[in-house]
């Protein structure tokens, strides 16, 4: 199994789990509002109301495409709205949750926050310590 993962009994080294870190890193940076109403704008909802939009045109009802144009500007806000509101809730989520696990690195037991566990890192389990790891 360490063949498999590129790893040694004594785990990984400090400067190893470091460019494994980076080469795994997957959590998404915090974007704007205007890629989160592009993102919406996007959706196949939006698609349909434009479709209604333009045949309103076409058939000459402007009122009606006016009105659906702006459904599908309220749409785009609110669902970028409740993107915004739901990664404020995950980011305080994550400073709430302080996970921790026990890993051999350079050779030595060590608690690291979990978010840097990364593959080929050896965890250590241990019966009756509780959880999460404690630093003892």
């Amino acid at each position: 199994m360490l063949r498999a993962f590129e790893s040694t009994e004594a785990g990984l080294s400090s400067t190893e789990a470091a460019a494994r870190r980076r080469a795994t890193q997957t959590r998404t940076q915090r974007r704007g509002v205007s890629a989160a109403i592009l993102d919406q704008l996007r959706s196949p909802l939006t698609g349909v109301l434009g479709g209604g939009a333009g045949l309103s045109l076409f058939f000459g009802d402007v009122d009606d495409a006016v009105m659906i144009g702006a459904m599908i500007l309220a749409n785009a806000g609110a669902g970028a709205w409740q993107e915004h509101r739901t990664e404020e809730a995950a980011e305080a989520l994550e400073r709430m949750g302080s996970a921790v696990a026990r890993v051999l690195r350079d050779g030595q037991d060590t608690v690291v926050p979990a978010g840097e566990v990364v593959p080929g890192m050896c965890c250590c389990l241990r019966r009756a310590t509780g959880w999460p790891p404690t630093h003892a």
